[in-house]
């Protein structure tokens, strides 16, 4: 048996009718390595299906909303080890689950966008136990954004004055303790603050976004962190959950045809052979033994090269996001001490 790392990222995404942002956003989860995408507020209607299925390198399953409100969605990339079950929508716009197999594993993933309102919000969180108990095939995986918070003095702040009662999770807790899950990022980070969405102004902040997992679960968590997304007011949060599989033999390399129109790895590559021809000659290889030599070697560079570029990249966009997340914590961990 191997360890096989499924990595999940929930983002609320305000709105990706546009074709250029929704094309940004499938570029940031190719950066991001993400094996399953939950977007919330998408504003999908079913006249766009089509166009966005097509845009997406794997499977995409929606809950329509309208063209200025709700929606959510669940993306997967292409995986020979990832199968679908089935796929149950829970209420129309607001909420999606997938009964999903990785290798021999089932897990059920839930994509929620809860209400606004509170009253609409205790209603959805009360009702959903038990739909997810009757949907749901494997391990409970739920995530997206909750529009509330769990614990008000460590998920939460606000320059504005409180009106009523601040203990408004109730219905929320309720499910949490019902379907028996974990809130991933706090347990990991019990005494830190740290917010997914913020006011323009930056005078009201809030963890609305969370990953929740079947207490079973948590000792398959590697990690789980909240990072900047793009082209909205919603930071993103990333799980990594070890899952166990069947070791597979190697597959097969396939040439990157965007390279042949790299004249940096098209100069590596006339290096290559005309260093292994001149080693064949030197050797009084037979014309064959050198033809097949200069195919492994060259194959050897191409793939050389894919990895030193990919590599260079990613070390850029995880320096950019890593300095962006830093900035983040420390204006809100300045405003917690602030605020004791």
């Amino acid at each position: 048996m191997m360890s096989n790392q499924l990595h999940c990222i929930t983002v609320n995404v305000r709105g990706v009718r546009e074709k250029t942002k929704r094309l940004a956003l499938f570029r940031w989860l190719k950066q991001q390595k993400c094996d399953i995408a939950l977007f919330q507020e998408t504003h999908f209607t079913s006249e766009l299906e089509d166009c966005i299925n097509n845009e997406w390198d794997g499977k995409a399953f929606h809950s329509f909303g309208s063209a200025h409100s709700k929606g959510v969605s669940i993306f997967t990339k292409q995986s020979s080890c990832l199968n679908i079950i089935d796929v149950n929508e829970y209420v129309e716009g607001r909420g999606i689950l997938l009964n999903i197999t990785v290798d021999d594993t089932a897990l059920s993933i839930f994509n929620i966008y809860a209400p606004n309102d509170m009253k609409s919000r205790n209603i959805f969180f009360k009702e959903a136990k038990t739909w997810c108990s009757k949907k749901q095939i494997g391990a409970l995986i739920v995530g997206g954004d909750f529009n509330e918070v769990i614990n008000q003095k460590n998920d939460r702040i606000s320059r504005q004055i409180q009106h009523g009662p601040l203990n408004k999770t109730t219905q929320l807790k309720h499910f949490i303790s019902h379907l028996d899950l974990t809130d991933v990022w706090r347990e990991i980070n019990p005494d830190t603050c740290q917010y997914t969405w913020r006011t323009k102004d930056n005078r009201s902040r809030s963890r609305l976004d969370m990953w929740l997992v079947e207490n079973s679960q948590m000792t398959n968590i590697t990690s789980c962190d909240i990072r900047p997304s793009v082209l909205t007011d919603h930071q993103s949060v990333s799980v990594k959950i070890n899952i166990q599989s069947q070791a597979k033999g190697p597959g097969y390399w396939k040439l990157n045809s965007n390279h042949l129109q790299d004249e940096a790895c098209l100069s590596r590559v006339r290096t290559t052979i005309k260093f292994t021809v001149d080693e064949c000659k030197q050797a009084h290889l037979s014309s064959r033994l050198t033809w097949d030599l200069c195919k492994l070697k060259v194959k050897e560079t191409f793939i050389r090269y894919s990895k030193d570029k990919a590599r260079i990249s990613r070390t850029r966009h995880n320096t950019d996001e890593a300095r962006l997340n830093h900035l983040l914590k420390l204006v809100d961990q300045s405003d917690n001490v602030n605020r004791r």
